[in-house]
């Protein structure tokens, strides 16, 4: 987003790569997540590269200027081997995520009132119905998009509409 030419990957491996656009060359390698990294994302002015993985507690937001440094830590519950995505909103300053906990919700931190911090605290803490696995924040109307779902399968001697309502419940 700034053009520096970098470019970030994630990797199974727990670490996130830091290429140089032009000759595809690993410049820095960050690590410091506990689960495989599924989610890179930059923020809006290109000086930091938030990620999250699978099976990882923390969004890490990485100080690209001073590449190598986490700047700060957003908890949140992620207890799956599956894709949990946060958002940045537009203006740069909330990071919205998923949060697994016994007490499904969506957890909304203000990243200006948190800069600095080892660890961050969200703003706001919004329940959901039903487990999210991601969030996407519309870049110019005041909107979210959540999505939720678990697959459920029949049982053997079950139907499809048992399934269905055991799903729901």
């Amino acid at each position: 987003p700034d053009k520096s030419g970098l470019f970030a990957a994630g990797s199974y491996s727990r670490n996130v790569g830091l290429y140089d656009g032009g000759t595809g060359k690993l410049l820095y390698n960050l690590q410091g997540h506990r689960g495989g990294v599924t989610q890179a994302e930059w923020s809006r002015d290109g000086q930091y590269l938030f990620t999250g993985g699978r099976k990882d507690d923390e969004i890490l937001c990485w100080d690209v200027r001073n590449t190598g440094d986490v700047l700060l830590r957003l908890p949140r519950a992620v207890t799956t081997n599956q894709r949990i995505l946060f958002d940045l909103d537009h203006s740069g300053r909330f990071v919205i995520t998923p949060s697994l906990s016994s007490d499904p919700s969506l957890l909304v931190y203000d990243l200006w009132a948190q800069v600095g911090e080892a660890g961050a605290e969200p703003v706001a803490r919004v329940p959901c119905p039903a487990l999210a696995n991601g969030v996407q924040i519309h870049p110019t109307l005041p909107l979210l998009a959540v999505s939720t779902g678990a697959r459920r399968f029949p049982l053997p001697g079950e139907d499809e509409d048992d399934a269905a309502a055991a799903a729901a419940a």
